[in-house]
Order: structure tokens, then sequence, then C-alpha cells
């Protein structure tokens, strides 16, 4: 099976086909374009973000790379974060798996930062609120985390002041939350259990 290489780019030509997901309605996934997308496809997709867990529930694995760096091997699955697509790169050179534009800053947001690093804190705790009221967006992000390496994949020159950090460190956060919780819930289960073993 073969993929069309649009030159130059255009968003028209490069085809994405929108994936129903449990939670993530905004998930975007590559399909070729010799047809409109079949279950099959749609399968293959929920795999690129929901791979077999690790066992124990290790903290999640989530990196941040510039999408113009070339891939790398602990990359894990490659997923782009941004509301545009990186200027002058094709969905070869970019080699990400998904592309979930609505976990990015709003158009809006992002305008306003315009990457004036006197604005980044200000960017930072706009963007943390957006993200605190769209979890639908980000919450596979987090799934795919604690089951392999991701990496999200982010456009800006600035290697520190930038979307994609400030989404690891929102997810991260959020892990942390996470995991005590969820050691309480299975040390519960295992009580239940024992209890009823006797």
């Amino acid at each position: 099976m073969h993929w069309r290489t649009p030159e130059p780019f255009s968003e028209r030509a490069f085809l994405l086909q929108p994936t129903e997901l449990k939670g993530a309605p905004h998930v975007e996934r590559y399909l070729p374009t010799n047809h409109g997308g079949s279950r099959r496809d749609a399968r293959h997709a929920v795999s690129v973000l929901h791979p077999r867990a690790h066992p124990g529930g290790a903290a999640v694995v989530i990196r941040i790379k510039r999408s113009y760096e070339p891939r790398g091997r602990g990359d894990g699955r490659r997923i782009l974060v941004e509301r545009l697509w990186p200027r002058g790169m094709t969905k070869e050179a970019l080699r990400a798996d998904a592309w979930m534009k609505d976990v990015a800053p709003s158009t809006e947001l992002r305008r306003w930062f315009g990457h004036r690093v006197e604005r980044w804190d200000e960017f930072r705790r706009r963007y943390r609120k957006e993200l605190s009221a769209n979890s639908d967006a980000w919450a596979p992000l987090l799934e795919a985390g604690r089951r392999s390496a991701v990496t999200l994949l982010y456009s800006a020159r600035d290697i520190e002041h930038n979307g994609a950090r400030v989404l690891r460190e929102y997810l991260t956060e959020r892990d942390r939350m996470r995991r005590p919780m969820a050691k309480r819930a299975k040390a519960g289960a295992s009580k239940r259990t024992r209890r009823r073993i006797r």
C-alpha cells in the first residue's frame, strides 16, 4: 500500500481521517489515500495510542522533540501536538503516528503568546487552564504514556518556551496525582480478595 506525497504540501491533499476513540474524539490519524477508511484502519489508529500496558502501572514516559529533528529509537509513539502542520514538512519526513490538534493551545492563546519570553509565565497559566477544561483532549496521551514511550512533537524554535513543554509538565503532574490513588485502589482490591479466599 502506497502513500501519495503532495508536493508542495497542502492540507487538502494530505488526507486525515478522524478516528472515534472512547474519550478521545479529537485524535486524527493518517490513512492511506486509496480508500476512505475502514474498521481495520480505526482499530490500527486505536493501537497507535493504546498499545498493551506495561505491567505494574509504571510512571508515564513522555518526551518532547522538535518536529524537524530526525526520529530516534527511543521516541516511541510520535504525536504532533500543534494546531498547524509544521512548515515545509511532509508526512514521510515527520513520521508521526497521530496528530492531536485539540490538545494544543487555542489559536487565540497561541497568537497572544507569539513566543515572547516575557509572556511565558502567563502563557503557561492560561494554557494549563485550557487543559484543565479539556480533559478529553489530553487523557489519551496520558494513557498512552503509561503504556509505552510517547514523544510530543512541536514546531517552535525555542526549545525552552513552547506548548509541548507545558503539556508534558501537566501530564506528568496528573500522572503523579493518579499513582497514589491507583495504589490504594489496588491494595483495597487485594484485601477484598483475601477476605473472600478465607
